[in-house]
């Protein structure tokens, strides 16, 4: 059965933002790697948080966790259905610290979750699995500098805009 994703969004003034929206080039990404050979830049900075729900079912559990979020000391930004909840990350450090933060905060209330993070791209991992060491780590000798930025040219900022 297929769950509906909710938004999250516990943004609040004085409340750094730790999760961030990220631009997504997916449906570009074969034709870059049958171009250049490698991963675009920007996957190096692309990190995805994941907290399995488990324990209560349904709405219950995604109001709870949505209170428990709210009680953080930063913002996310992210969505969830009654199954996990997914954020993103431009830095490794960041992400890192939703995953410590989180587990902790889990542990004190009455919303079960196992908290985990990864490179994005488990399709891309899939598809091209010499590009990846492992769900945590790209491969450095197939990670170049070269951008989308620096395929797309002036046209990036359009595609940005979509």
């Amino acid at each position: 059965m297929r769950q509906d994703w909710i938004e999250i969004d516990t943004q609040a003034e004085g409340k750094p933002l730790l999760s961030a929206e990220v631009d997504c080039f997916y449906d570009m990404i074969p034709s870059f790697v049958e171009t250049c050979g490698s991963l675009p830049a920007e996957c190096a900075h692309c990190f995805k948080g994941l907290v399995f729900l488990g324990g209560n079912q349904g709405r219950d559990i995604i109001t709870q966790f949505e209170q428990l979020l709210g009680s953080l000391a930063f913002s996310l930004v992210g969505k969830c259905n009654a199954q996990v909840a997914v954020f993103y990350f431009t830095e490794r450090a960041a992400v890192l610290t939703f995953q410590s933060v989180l587990d902790a905060a889990l542990r004190g209330v009455d919303v079960q979750g196992r908290v985990q993070w990864r490179v994005s791209g488990r399709y891309w991992q899939d598809r091209y699995p010499q590009y990846f060491l492992s769900a945590k780590d790209l491969n450095p000798d197939y990670l170049h500098n070269l951008s989308l930025k620096d395929i797309l040219g002036p046209s990036y900022e359009d595609f940005i805009e979509e």
